[in-house]
């Protein structure tokens, strides 16, 4: 962007500003030239004002980016937690099928009631507090989502410990946040106890607490309370925490529904995510949401498109939110078997630029229900829907 002030015979000042077409409309370079005039008015007419309190903007236009910013608003409840909406989908669904794994894994609504209850009131007899942290150290399972809601039932908080990431990312999370508790499975609870053991830490997995419990320990969330900390991937330093509340993931899920017309009851969520990522937060939240089903892939179906398509054909899949990368993979596979996907309607792309290769992807394969949104952001010049 190019600015040019050029002084005319007659006295007066003409202003232009310059730029490629393909990046600005004449839209916005009107308003870069307003505001830009704007400002000189305002330093010539109140020379002795402090540059800190210049306005770049007059109060008319202001008011006009408010407007244009605001978004529509939704009323919601400050008072739900996410652990409030799962009573409500486990009294509404009750004895239908929850969450399943592609390893035998499967819970209905109630059994994983029944879990949640189970652990939550097992970390509560080993003196967990609210607010303390509590690490999920297992491999993605059914149970994965019951973990999750067992720590934030009590008021703590979750710390993804994912068995895909090396070691030393996860001895550096857990000596930085320092959780009360590791839960862990069969599979890595001996590893855990190598790399996390400490003095008044308590590392336990499900065998040790006994069977599950008949009824349902009480909510003690809180709706401004932290409920969950995801680290960063350190690419640039040392990874950091990020604090989310319970009260972020109740108002992002409802504007989203709202928006996009979720179907209560008839979602079928895809986890195929790795722990550690936030995306696999945004699966299970919806999952919770919209009272559905979940379809948890397995470490090695993570890693294999073909088997994960399969997955999704099975229990025929309704909604997925994956970064671009996951789709190209998943829809290189056998066009005959993308084409039986016929009841996956919303596909989010999220945390990576969605490119227009991928998009066309999607519209060779031409499923009819299928629609494509983009929420990654400022990468493209606007969210893209595809039908």
């Amino acid at each position: 962007m190019q600015f040019d002030v050029e002084l005319a015979v007659d006295g007066t000042t003409l202003i232009t500003v310059t730029t490629q077409q393909y990046l600005y409309s004449e839209e916005d370079l009107s308003t870069v030239l307003n505001s830009y005039t704007h400002l000189l008015k305002t330093l010539s007419s109140k020379p002795s004002l402090p540059i800190k309190d210049q306005s770049v903007f007059s109060v008319k236009d202001a008011h006009t980016a408010l407007a244009i910013g605001t978004g529509p608003r939704i009323n919601i409840d400050q008072s739900i937690t996410i652990n409030r909406m799962f009573d409500w989908a486990v009294k509404a669904r009750s004895n239908n099928v929850a969450v399943v794994d592609n390893v035998g894994g499967q819970l209905t609504w109630i059994e994983m009631a029944s879990w949640v209850s189970t652990i939550s009131a097992h970390l509560l007899r080993l003196g967990v507090k609210p607010q303390a942290f509590v690490g999920v150290n297992c491999e993605p399972s059914a149970m994965s989502v019951c973990y999750w809601l067992a720590v934030l039932r009590i008021g703590a908080i979750y710390v993804p410990l994912d068995p895909s990431n090396p070691v030393s990312r996860l001895e550096l999370i857990v000596n930085d946040c320092k959780p009360a508790a590791i839960i862990c499975d069969e599979q890595t609870w001996a590893s855990a106890q190598r790399s996390f053991r400490v003095p008044n830490r308590h590392i336990f997995k499900l065998s040790d607490m006994g069977g599950r419990r008949t009824h349902y320990t009480e909510d003690m969330s809180q709706p401004e309370a932290t409920a969950c900390v995801i680290y960063t991937s350190g690419t640039t330093g040392t990874p950091k925490g990020t604090l989310l509340k319970n009260s972020n993931f109740v108002n992002h899920i409802y504007g989203v529904n709202k928006e996009y017309n979720i179907a209560n009851g008839k979602e079928v969520v895809l986890q195929p995510t790795n722990l550690g990522f936030d995306l696999s937060l945004a699966q299970m939240m919806q999952f919770i949401a919209s009272q559905g089903k979940m379809v948890v892939a397995s470490l090695q179906t993570r890693t294999d498109p073909m088997e994960l398509v399969k997955l999704m054909v099975e229990h025929q899949v309704t909604y997925t939110i994956v970064t671009p990368s996951v789709y190209s993979l998943i829809l290189r596979q056998d066009p005959s078997l993308l084409h039986q996907l016929t009841e996956w309607r919303s596909a989010f792309s999220c945390g990576e630029p969605l490119t227009s290769a991928i998009v066309q992807q999607f519209q060779k394969i031409n499923l009819p229900k299928l629609r494509l949104l983009n929420s990654c952001g400022m990468y493209l010049e606007c969210s893209s829907t595809y039908a």
